[in-house]
């Protein structure tokens, strides 16, 4: 960060700020990830850099969902996803945390809206690196919206946690087993929903000692 600062780099100064943001976010330390990541974005704008800029936007997203505040969560990820020419996978990524909100506040048509747009811009994108990882996630949402539960148990169940699983992506399996666990257990399914509730406190174990 010295070296970037002496020599006016707001750039790597920037991404600097998003590393520091999300080790703070990591930590609980959430004061100083706020503070973070809104220099990160300081200098994304200073240096006319999209994609830090994107990211700050997007982190500030996250973070505040991990907090609670979903309205502050979601006025972050509406700016993260302002700029439609990002990369996919930033978009994607961003649309995908923004249909988690609308639909855990009960914001069904917003979450239906952000659904399709997210679909437009995975198809525009063909099949890249993450393709696949979004394209399940819109089929879950898909299914969960339309209160298709059977083919949201089979497509989580039969598809994307294995797929979770195998590429080691800890975060998204915690949060889609437990998501899964939630439903069973509402539908009066607990021995399955245990069985899932296991999986996410696994992952997530193997998530913090990264």
């Amino acid at each position: 960060m010295e070296v970037f600062q002496r020599e006016y780099n707001f750039v790597r100064c920037g991404q600097c700020h998003l590393l520091f943001g999300i080790s703070y976010q990591r930590f609980k330390m959430y004061d100083k990830a706020i503070k973070n990541f809104q220099l990160a974005k300081h200098l994304g704008i200073l240096s006319d850099t999209e994609s830090v800029i994107h990211l700050a936007n997007q982190n500030l997203g996250y973070l505040f969902s991990a907090m609670g505040n979903s309205e502050a969560a979601i006025n972050n990820l509406l700016l993260a996803i302002e700029n439609k020419q990002i990369e996919a996978d930033y978009l994607l990524t961003a649309y995908s945390c923004l249909i988690e909100e609308y639909y855990n506040i009960g914001e069904y048509k917003k979450a239906e809206q952000c659904l399709a747009e997210a679909e437009s811009v995975l198809n525009r994108a063909g099949r890249y690196k993450s393709y696949q990882l979004y394209d399940y996630i819109i089929q879950v949402y898909t299914y969960l919206l339309s209160g298709e539960l059977d083919k949201f148990k089979t497509v989580l169940t039969d598809n994307f946690i294995p797929y979770l699983r195998q590429s080691g992506e800890h975060s998204d399996l915690v949060f889609y087993a437990k998501l899964l666990a939630n439903h069973l257990e509402q539908q009066g399914k607990y021995k399955e929903s245990v069985q899932y509730y296991k999986i996410a406190s696994l992952s997530y174990e193997e998530f913090v000692n990264m």
